[in-house]
């Protein structure tokens, strides 16, 4: 019951983090590069407290993990170049669902990879999920809106997929806290490495007035997307990979949420319809989803 719950912070978390990312992508920086450079290096800043959190314990890592921990630290480099791209294009909390998308391979993945079974109802609302998520994508008429955008998130929710996957195997032989020091190091050495090109470094340079001047509010946009991918990892640490995954689907019924909310105070500064039908349509969505987490985490 304490890994469901801490589970459940992650998407709450990461519902906050996608809201401010759609902020930043759409009215701050100029280039999705920049973005992803300036959000990455912060990084950095969070290094210190792992290591005060795990000590020198955190320093061990097997040998034969480093090929896993740069595949999964490239993997959330490459995910946020579409990500971001599909935050410009269709709705916040559409985005966040679609995230699904690229788990219809999961339970593929999750077997073949890290040898994982579940019993059939879990795998029956895994599937719940997904359709829900499919459906997100209809129209007036029933038509189904195969776009740009769609096409965008199969390849981030595949990337986070396939991520997750072997952020799991990875966990088998380390602690978490070691497995995000380590990851994020890689992370940040793989940005590094890319101002190496002409075109990025351009873009870098263009964009570094308008991260010294809301340095604070990218701050915290880290500490929250610190704090939901450490619980996120820590909660997988402690579940299969498809319940965590399942529990994970909620995180556009918070963006949905916390859009409503902000919409009351600020008005239409966020990247969210919230138009009746629109609204219903997601609702209805996301009783969906809702039965399908019930079902992947019943047991």
């Amino acid at each position: 019951m304490f890994a469901l719950l801490i589970a459940f912070i992650a998407p709450m978390l990461h519902a906050v983090s996608n809201i401010l990312d759609a902020r930043v992508s759409n009215f701050m920086f100029k280039t999705n590069s920049a973005t992803i450079f300036y959000l990455g290096i912060t990084n950095l800043f969070v290094l210190p407290f792992l290591l005060l959190l795990g000590g020198w314990d955190i320093l061990y890592v097997p040998i034969g993990v480093w090929p896993i921990l740069f595949v999964v630290a490239l993997f959330e480099i490459l995910y946020q170049v579409p990500y971001f791209k599909s935050l410009k294009k269709i709705d916040t909390s559409v985005v966040g669902a679609m995230f699904s998308l690229g788990k219809i391979l999961l339970p593929v993945f999750a077997f073949v990879i890290v040898g994982e079974k579940l019993c059939f109802w879990q795998y029956i609302g895994f599937f719940i999920i997904i359709a829900a998520t499919l459906f997100l994508n209809l129209k007036r008429g029933v038509t189904f809106q195969i776009n740009f955008a769609f096409y965008l998130m199969f390849i981030a929710s595949l990337m986070i997929t396939l991520s997750t996957i072997f952020s799991k195997k990875a966990l088998f032989e380390m602690n978490w806290l070691s497995f995000c020091f380590y990851y994020t190091i890689l992370s940040d050495v793989i940005l590094f490495l890319a101002l190496l090109h002409p075109k990025f470094l351009k873009n870098i340079k263009k964009d570094f007035k308008v991260f010294k001047n809301n340095f604070l509010l990218l701050m915290l946009m880290e500490v929250v997307d610190r704090a939901a991918v450490l619980t996120g990892i820590f909660a997988l640490s402690l579940l299969p990979v498809m319940v965590r995954a399942g529990i994970s689907s909620t995180t556009p019924i918070f963006v949905l949420f916390y859009s409503f909310v902000l919409y009351k105070i600020f008005g239409s500064k966020f990247k969210e319809d919230l138009h009746s039908d629109e609204i219903l349509k997601k609702i209805v969505c996301f009783f969906f989803i809702i039965l399908g987490v019930v079902l992947t985490v019943y047991e």
